[in-house]
């Protein structure tokens, strides 16, 4: 031991009593060479801010840097109308982050501040700057008429498949071959001269546009189709033809799986279940006998023809077929309604599947079928017919124990109806564009269209009793009727319990046409009331184009929570990942003892929010069936 090490006492010093008796500037920089992490976080490349990254979000950036220890992040952005934060929980290194929320045509200004594990701040300077260009040529006017957050449900609105169905078209001179498509028309014109030329396809291009709680656009991409769902990992789910694909905000493709389709095309919908698969509608061909030759004449000649069925088909994940429903197997081939005689690629269009859902209540399917005027109902493990939901004319012998008999007043049966789906309560919410208000041979007189309506309405289905009554709707008693003869949607805000209706296809207004009122020939009206009687409107937005001849539609509209995955509890794991929502348990907690998502007993549960108090292998719930994305399904 040597001489530096021995007290006066000869009894040897601690370290502690020799780092004392150094320099107190010499010491704090030992104990912080000692422990790195006491260092203020440090950012060790970056940050850039990329505006729409892959070309197919322009609202979007990607904000991109590292730093040398974990840490989270806060964002606030800010332009020259208003601020608003955003908060990433996750600890990390090497961040990408999305930027949403951005409105076209203004300067961004981002500034980043970093929390690191030990709590320890760090303002990052410069801030980044972003600017946003104006929306598309081809974009619709937007008019908001109400709009009121504080009772409207929260979150933003996302419309699926906007598009300018009146645009251009390229044209084919008939008898001329296929090598004149050099030409374009309007698709009114196309369509005044089709005797003359063939019409091809739009050549407009369609949009997935999000709103915000006042009608402003936030985001908005070619991306998408007829039905867009957010997963609640924050991505998008669609269908495009035969491909359910998944996409991130940024429009990066994350993964895509083909549907092993039996018929010639899905069609419509794209409905991910519970069970991990999906439910569609294709398009067949097929023969039947005795089928009607007149919508007006009850006794005219009977003929075999060929029609458009339109299958429920249901696949796995990975897009193998599981199960297939034909229409004809089910129904009855000889009934129609009006528009089952138009003629389509192949055949006549007999019912018009529009949309499909899945009932686990009873595990049973139920269908929209537009040129039916029925909702249908069926097991989903026998393929038996269950009820039918609308007028009663045509039906033969044979369905007469399945049609449901309405019961109190007021009630009317849904016409050409769309979109349906079961609320909170077991009933069922559609959206009824009216066409008509009739049904071939039953007596009454079509409905024209500038005296008609269209309607969100809720049925209460006695199964039992095999009755309907109708129990809410919403478009037959306002001053100004809104009528949408094509497309439209209606859908249950859980939070407040508001409906939010989406009339997609709206040619007249309070009996006037849309063109008489400088709306174009179509445009679309997004209303969200509340489920009173009569009901008050919270939202209502137009999106139109004034040019007379303009088709501007959106087929569905949704709301969604959030653009970002939320967190609602706040405590660092996003809800998709937390295993208690209500409950604190996550790495912002800090010395929670249960701070690490604990599941003692591996029941999907976290220890914190789990009411079996001893948490030892008592399993309340199968892992994963407390926490699925919108509409049931994870999607690979």
């Amino acid at each position: 031991m040597t001489n530096s090490q021995c007290q006066g006492n000869g009894k040897p010093r601690s370290r502690l009593a020799t780092l004392t008796r150094l320099p107190l500037i010499v010491r704090v920089l030992i104990i912080l060479l000692a422990s790195p992490s006491a260092w203020p976080v440090t950012v060790t490349s970056g940050p850039t801010l990329t505006m729409d990254p892959y070309g197919k979000t322009p609202l979007a950036g990607l904000i991109q840097f590292k730093t040398d220890q974990p840490a989270r992040v806060t964002l606030e952005v800010s332009d020259e109308k208003d601020t608003r934060t955003i908060e990433f929980a996750e600890f990390t290194t090497d961040f990408s982050l999305p930027l949403l929320g951005l409105k076209p045509e203004r300067k961004y200004s981002v500034e980043l501040a970093l929390t690191d594990q030990n709590g320890q701040k760090l303002q990052v300077s410069p801030a980044l700057q972003a600017s946003t260009g104006p929306l598309p040529d081809d974009f619709p006017d937007i008019r908001v008429f109400v709009s009121k957050p504080a009772l409207m449900e929260p979150g933003y609105t996302l419309m699926s498949r906007f598009i300018r169905a009146g645009g251009d078209r390229e044209i084919t001179l008939m008898g001329f071959g296929t090598g004149m498509k050099e030409q374009t028309l309007p698709d009114w014109m196309c369509q005044a001269i089709s005797w003359a030329v063939e019409c091809g396809s739009a050549t407009a291009p369609t949009y997935t546009i999000i709103v915000d709680n006042t009608g402003e656009v936030v985001w908005y991409s070619q991306l998408g189709d007829t039905t867009n769902y957010q997963l609640d990992d924050g991505t998008l789910l669609y269908r495009s033809e035969n491909d359910v694909i998944k996409v991130d905000m940024l429009g990066n493709e994350i993964g895509r799986v083909k549907m092993n389709d039996p018929g010639t095309g899905l069609t419509h919908d794209l409905y991910p279940t519970v069970d991990q698969t999906y439910l569609s509608i294709t398009i067949e061909q097929a023969n039947i006998e005795g089928f009607p030759t007149s919508d007006t004449d009850p006794n005219a000649q009977r003929t075999n023809a060929k029609v458009e069925d339109n299958p429920i088909v249901e696949f796995d994940l990975k897009g193998n077929l599981l199960h297939e429903w034909p229409l004809v197997a089910m129904l009855d081939t000889a009934r129609i309604g009006y528009n089952s005689l138009d003629m389509r690629d192949l055949g006549h269009d007999w019912v018009h599947g529009n949309a499909v859902i899945y009932d686990p209540r009873d595990d049973s399917i139920i269908m929209s079928l537009r040129h039916q005027d029925a909702l249908v109902k069926f097991s989903r493990s026998t393929g038996e017919l269950k009820w039918i939901l609308g007028p009663h004319a045509n039906w033969s012998e044979k369905f007469q124990p399945f049609l449901l008999t309405p019961v109190e007043e007021p009630f009317e049966w849904p016409y050409h109806q769309h979109s349906p789906e079961i609320t909170p309560s077991g009933t069922i919410l559609v959206f009824d564009n009216g066409n008509f208000r009739a049904s071939p041979f039953d007596g009454t007189p079509k409905i024209p269209n500038k005296k008609n309506y269209s309607r969100a309405v809720e049925y209460a289905v006695d199964e039992q009793k095999m009755q309907v009554r109708q129990v809410w709707e919403y478009g037959e008693n306002i001053e100004k009727r809104l009528y949408a003869g094509h497309i439209g949607d209606a859908n249950w805000m859980k939070k407040t319990g508001n409906v939010l209706i989406t009339f997609g296809g709206t040619s007249f207004t309070g009996g006037v046409r849309n063109s008489d009122l400088g709306l174009g020939n179509v445009s679309t009206r997004i209303i969200e009331v509340t489920h009173d009687t009569p009901a008050r409107k919270v939202f209502d937005i137009l999106l139109y184009d004034p040019a007379p001849h303009a088709r501007l539609q959106v087929f569905r509209s949704e709301r969604i929570p959030a653009l970002y995955p939320l967190d609602t509890d706040a405590d660092g794991v996003p809800d998709y990942k937390d295993n208690c929502l209500q409950t604190p348990n996550g790495p912002l907690i800090p010395g929670d003892a249960l701070s690490s998502q604990l599941d003692t007993d591996g029941d999907g549960t976290g220890d914190a929010c789990d009411d079996d108090a001893s948490h030892v292998m008592t399993q309340n719930r199968a892992v994963g069936s407390r926490h699925q994305p919108v509409q049931g399904v994870h999607v690979p």
